[in-house]
């Protein structure tokens, strides 16, 4: 059975990150997964806990995750990580590693291979951490083509392997007729409903939602999802009557919204302006089959440009989804499921398994 340590920056969560989903469906593998220490005291000294059957999950005893962390800081971290590898009779196992905050602690931490799953831009750490992890990688794994040539020029073992959509959840969309939510129901009677899924975080950028929500007063702007209170377009939009911050719902009701939309919608952390990376969601959007408004960065191409309506200012974003409200084109909704059926995490796991196998790691 081959063994497996990997090093998240993500905790394992219910709404599973990449590396969790990938991780969780490797034949014939344990693996230990550390995620980060808790940033509350409670629940910093939890044992380890099986999440799988051949999962067990750890807290690091320590943050390492910013750039002016201390060298004693890394050594308590590689003590705990040594300490419970001992304890499952792990000896060189292949480390996965998930953040280029790996670079300082794998000259001590005994491996037989190293992977690197890379899902994002690491703008807030020092440049030569991640160049080291991947000149030091037997293969690097990346979310999108952007990362992919960016860390070529490391390492020529790489491959895009993009994130994927839980298929068997959002594809229930077609099967059958689901319920109208109790929230959502006096929404829908007010207008044309425009749905986001996903957390508005810190950074994203809402200003296209503000500028379409005063164009058409008569347009339903929705949100689901944790909402970050210091979003600096949060009091604005809080003040707008036509859109709606539901905030989180359990994973399992996702469907019910999404089918009462009738256009979706994505939008962009203005901050990362070499972010091509495509969110979940998106897959999610496009397993709907239905129109879908998307904004994307200058220095990123459109996503899917033949079946979904791409701006990049706030102003074509509200032309894109005057066009989207009025969309007849069968075709491009047969053509959207396809590529969401297309993005379903089975085939995620089976490309991610066969480069393992190919690699010789499993």
């Amino acid at each position: 059975m081959a063994q497996i340590v990997c090093i998240s920056y993500i905790p394992w969560r219910n709404d599973p990150s990449r590396s969790q989903e990938l991780l969780s469906h490797i034949p014939d593998a344990e693996v230990l997964f550390f995620q980060p220490a808790p940033s509350h005291k409670a629940g910093s000294d939890m044992p380890s806990r099986q999440v799988l059957p051949n999962i067990t999950l750890y807290n690091l005893p320590a943050s390492l995750y910013l750039a002016d962390t201390r060298p004693r800081t890394y050594r308590k971290a590689l003590d705990f990580i040594q300490h419970c590898m001992e304890a499952h009779g792990f000896e060189e196992p292949l480390l996965w590693a998930c953040t280029p905050m790996v670079s300082n602690l794998m000259e001590e931490l005994p491996y037989r291979s190293l992977v690197y799953d890379c899902d994002r831009i690491w703008q807030e750490l020092p440049v030569n951490w991640e160049s080291n992890l991947a000149y030091r990688a037997d293969l690097i794994l990346t979310a999108s083509p952007g990362l992919e040539e960016r860390l070529s020029l490391c390492n020529d073992n790489i491959a895009c392997i993009p994130p994927g959509v839980d298929f068997p959840l959002f594809s229930m969309m077609g099967q059958t007729r689901l319920p109208t939510p109790t929230d959502l129901k006096p929404i829908t009677i007010l207008g044309p409903v425009f749905g986001y899924l996903g957390p508005v975080d810190l950074r994203l950028n809402l200003d296209p939602v503000l500028a379409a929500a005063k164009a058409h007063p008569d347009w339903q702007f929705v949100f689901i999802g944790r909402c970050h209170p210091h979003n600096p377009f949060l009091r604005k939009v809080k003040a707008v009557e036509n859109i709606h911050l539901l905030g989180s719902r359990p994973r399992a009701v996702l469907p019910d919204y999404l089918t009462r939309f009738d256009v979706c919608f994505d939008l962009v952390h203005a901050t990362d302006p070499e972010d091509d990376v495509i969110p979940s969601r998106i897959y999610a959007y496009l397993l709907s089959g239905k129109p879908m408004v998307a904004m994307h960065l200058r220095y990123a191409s459109p996503i899917f440009p033949d079946v979904v309506h791409n701006a990049e200012t706030a102003a074509e974003f509200v032309q894109r989804c005057e066009k989207a409200l009025q969309e007849q084109n069968h075709w491009a909704r047969g053509r959207r499921k396809k590529y969401g059926s297309t993005a379903a995490w089975a085939n995620r796991y089976q490309q991610t398994c066969t480069l393992l196998d190919l690699n010789g790691f499993i």
